[in-house]
């Protein structure tokens, strides 16, 4: 298997998110958050957290793809 070395994860503060960062970031993987309202719950996880939703297509790509 291939080694995942960075991950986008939509929703990463909900309930369901979380467990699937702490996962990633077991195994080692930079992980960034992708969130409507993350309201600090990622503060005691090192994984990068932008504010946004997917439904804002083409204006939330340049903050993903930015240099990171």
């Amino acid at each position: 298997m291939r080694e995942l070395r960075s991950a986008l994860v939509l929703g990463g503060a909900g309930f369901l998110g979380r467990w699937v960062l702490g996962a990633l970031l077991e195994i080692g993987t930079r992980v960034v958050s992708l969130d409507r309202d993350p309201r600090g719950r990622l503060l005691d996880l090192d994984v990068e957290s932008v504010q946004g939703d997917v439904a804002s297509g083409d204006r939330l790509l340049p903050d993903l793809v930015a240099e990171r």
